[in-house]
């Protein structure tokens, strides 16, 4: 079965990260899952506080819907009522993320989901950068890539990968509240891709000089010979 994540509303509000998580869940390395009250609640809040973008968001929200097979979780209500948080309203996350047979809820909100409430149903809560690097260290040359892949898509302004990691948003991150065993990687996913794109970039660069210059052989004589590369000039 699949590995499933929940998106709470509060990772799908800023922009880049939004962009980042639909992107992976893209990946087919999990499984992303979502609602349409979760969505309710991100588009809402995009709205109250840039009322400008409200005519896009339709168009963002479908797109969204669109982008990953099988993302909206339906009938988890019936749940609801039997659930107790912290803070109540957020208990159709939960039921959500139960209906869906979710093993992570990815949100911004970590003492919302404590812990006690959450382990019994094994579900645990994982901010957004602990679910980035998990998902690093699952499979890091296919996360340098998306998130390259991000970055040369934005254009208005153009965005490097450089700035766009500095610019994805990153949210605090609680101990486990009862034992202490989580450690805080906060920033921990951004410099373990800016390392990894670097000797990614260095891997190519080897490769290119290797195509364009040709690699160095011996022939039967003994005399040196140049083994011509692929051209990289178009047909």
């Amino acid at each position: 079965m699949a590995f499933v994540a929940l998106y709470d509303a509060n990772v799908l509000y800023p922009g880049s990260l939004r962009d980042l998580l639909v992107r992976l869940g893209q990946s087919g390395l999990f499984q992303a899952k979502w609602t349409e009250q979760i969505l309710d609640e991100t588009f809402a809040a995009i709205v109250r506080d840039q009322p400008k973008l409200e005519d896009k968001l339709a168009r963002t929200r479908q797109l969204m819907n669109d982008a990953i097979a099988d993302v909206t979780v339906a009938g988890y209500q019936p749940l609801i009522a039997s659930l107790d948080l912290p803070d109540p309203d957020d208990r159709h996350v939960l039921a959500a993320a139960i209906a869906c047979n979710a093993q992570v809820i990815v949100t911004a909100n970590l003492r919302h989901f404590p812990d006690a409430d959450l382990e019994p149903l094994n579900i645990e809560a994982r901010s957004p950068d602990e679910f980035v690097t998990n998902v690093l260290e699952l499979a890091p040359a296919r996360v340098v890539s998306i998130v390259k892949d991000q970055a040369r898509a934005l254009t208005r302004p153009e965005m490097t990968f450089e700035a766009l990691s500095v610019r994805t948003p990153r949210t605090p991150s609680r101990g486990r509240a009862t034992t202490g065993r989580r450690r805080n990687t906060t920033t921990a996913w951004i410099p373990v891709i800016r390392r990894s794109a670097e000797q990614d970039d260095g891997a190519q660069m080897t490769r290119d000089s290797r195509e364009q210059v040709g690699t160095t052989g011996t022939r039967s004589d003994g005399q040196t010979h140049v083994c011509p590369g692929r051209s990289t000039k178009p047909a």
